[in-house]
């Protein structure tokens, strides 16, 4: 599976997300009123974020470039409402590798270089707690399904928020503590004000980086509806064979194979992100209903 996402509404101040991973799993972890609780976890991962700020003065610009460890694994919720698996939130915990020398550099830290040698590792740890949140339920399918059928997307936006946070980031903000109280300030206010917990929708419009992404609504192309169900289709997938209503998307783009037997997607592939920005390209397959 690849995921890239592109945070770029003015240039040179965007944030980049690319992953690749292996197998994705799902399961219903819990059921509140009206809303399905889906966990998620993503075996496999390797990638990067790169965040780039530039405040167009004579300030340096900013460029974070975290690296996320190979074989790691992405875990988090779906939030989707019961009716019409209409999603409302995303939440998710990854692990990234920062560079230490690159984050003292960017934001003017001037620990002692002895200290950054004893104490600090070459590349600290973070976990990022990224939350994306839909302003309406973002509706993907319309039940009931037809051969036949076909329907339109609205259109939305997703805010993105959560932390940054490290044992690391909580050292320095402690040292720099202790530096306040002997008369010295090791760490700038523009960056000790975020320790030890970096809220990340504040740092962001702190840089006037966009926060919210827009989800572009799906008209109707031409004479077909941006999703139509043209057949019944027969897929053999890990979990097993299933019949399915095969929904194309307009100008083959994308192929969804929902089988009504397992009560979701048993296959899922294309490239969506002209769709949905957080979806370059998607190949999954069911392997298993437990």
């Amino acid at each position: 599976m690849y995921f890239d996402m592109s945070m770029h509404e003015v240039e040179d101040r965007d944030i980049e997300i690319h992953l690749t991973a292996g197998n994705l799993l799902i399961k219903v972890a819990a059921v509140t009123g009206d809303t399905y609780d889906l966990s998620f976890e993503i075996s496999n991962v390797a990638g990067s974020l790169d965040l780039n700020i530039d405040p167009f003065t004579d300030k340096e610009p900013k460029v974070m470039a975290f690296e996320i460890p190979s074989d790691n694994t992405i875990t988090g919720n779906i939030f989707a409402k019961k009716d019409n698996i209409a999603f409302t939130k995303i939440d998710m915990k990854i692990d990234l590798n920062l560079d230490t020398q690159e984050l003292l550099d960017q934001f003017n830290i001037n620990l002692p270089k002895l200290l950054v040698k004893i104490l600090l590792p070459k590349k600290i740890p973070v976990t990022a707690n990224l939350i994306f949140e839909f302003d309406k339920p973002y509706q993907l399918i319309q039940f009931p399904l037809n051969v036949g059928s076909g329907w339109e997307i609205q259109g939305g936006n997703i805010s993105i928020d959560g932390t940054i946070e490290s044992v690391w980031l909580k050292a320095l903000n402690i040292i720099n503590n202790i530096a306040k109280l002997l008369g010295r300030e090791l760490i700038p206010e523009e960056f000790a004000k975020y320790l030890p917990v970096i809220d990340i929708s504040e740092f962001l419009s702190d840089h006037e980086v966009p926060t919210v992404i827009k989800i572009p609504k799906i008209n109707e192309f031409f004479r077909k509806k941006p999703f139509e169900i043209d057949n019944m289709a027969q897929v053999t997938v890990g979990a097993g064979t299933f019949n399915t209503y095969d929904i194309e998307l307009v100008q083959g783009v994308g192929e969804l194979y929902y089988s009504p037997d397992a009560e979701m997607f048993a296959k899922i592939s294309g490239n969506f992100h002209d769709f949905n920005p957080l979806i370059t390209n998607m190949q999954l397959e069911l392997i298993s209903r437990k």
